[in-house]
């Protein structure tokens, strides 16, 4: 049986390139402590609307093989790692 263990990380990241694809955002690649990552796989995206302005959540496998889940809250230029999934 495989364990995951989630880890609360609640930091800035330092970049992450995104793009649009058929009115989807697709997250590429991204930095974290110095640390660059490239995206294996996006698994969800969805829109909290109880922040003002909303706060979209992204879920995304990253090379290293962990995932990692983001947040970009719309009218600011900053995305976080909110959580790290390990195994």
């Amino acid at each position: 049986m495989t364990v995951v263990r989630e880890e609360r990380v609640d930091e800035p990241l330092e970049e992450v390139v995104i793009r649009y694809r058929n009115d989807r955002i697709e997250v590429i690649s991204l930095c974290w402590n110095r640390r660059s990552f490239k995206v294996t796989e996006n698994h969800s995206h969805w829109v909290d609307r109880s922040f003002q302005p909303p706060v979209h959540g992204f879920t995304v496998t990253v090379d290293s093989g962990d995932i990692l889940e983001l947040a970009f809250q719309e009218g600011q230029a900053t995305w976080r790692l909110e959580r790290v999934f390990l195994e």
